[in-house]
């Protein structure tokens, strides 16, 4: 289908950005996007991920997330829009209440209340390059907490990507390092982080 679609000259339109007459945008990841994504991370963390994914109902990924392993801590980033409310519902159906943060705690972040948290889901997605919201020297820190990390907004390779520790998914899937990524734009590729370094493995499409 895509070399038909080449060969005939078509054009594609990412829609992602685009702005109505006062600049807010008309389209972009909704519920299910937040949801989904907090549900790999919960099950990343639980070590009940595998590769490749397949498919299953709401009920049985519901079933999935039942509470099982107490003290586990989430932060979602942009907890109000639309996917930060999937990701709050999905980490609540896991029994895990999240820190809600919004653009005011994102401007300006507390990095260590960030780093003592198990999960991050970043739902926030911005149509201008900002600070980081995670660095590699966060990866180093000893008092880091934090291992797994949800990106819904699946920016990797822009310079709108504002969680620039992961890199670019691959073909082969196995586990990594202190730190895992779940690009969950479109739930497109599946990384694991070193503190040291980065590498990504583990490719669920092209996207990324």
């Amino acid at each position: 289908m895509l070399r038909r679609f080449e060969a005939g000259g078509g054009t594609l339109l990412d829609l992602e950005h685009l702005l109505d007459s006062k600049g807010r945008r008309m389209v972009g990841f909704g519920y299910w996007a937040g949801y989904v994504g907090a549900a790999l991370a919960v099950l990343r963390h639980h070590g009940e991920l595998t590769a490749p994914l397949v498919s299953s109902s709401q009920e049985e990924l519901r079933r999935r997330l039942r509470p099982g392993v107490d003290g586990v801590t989430a932060v979602v980033f942009g907890a109000d829009g639309r996917s930060g409310r999937g990701a709050c519902d999905a980490l609540r159906t896991a029994g895990i209440e999240p820190t809600r943060w919004g653009t005011g705690d994102t401007q300006n972040l507390d990095r260590d209340a960030l780093l003592a948290h198990d999960i991050l889901v970043n739902t926030i997605s911005s149509c201008r390059p900002v600070p980081p919201f995670l660095t590699k020297a966060d990866l180093d820190n000893e008092r880091r907490r934090l291992s797994v990390v949800v990106d819904v907004t699946c920016d990797v390779g822009s310079e709108l990507n504002a969680l620039p520790v992961h890199g670019h998914g691959t073909g082969l899937f196995r586990r990594s390092g202190a730190v895992s990524a779940v690009v969950a734009g479109g739930l497109r590729c599946l990384g694991s982080l070193s503190g040291g370094g980065r590498r990504a493995v583990g490719s669920l499409g092209e996207r990324c």
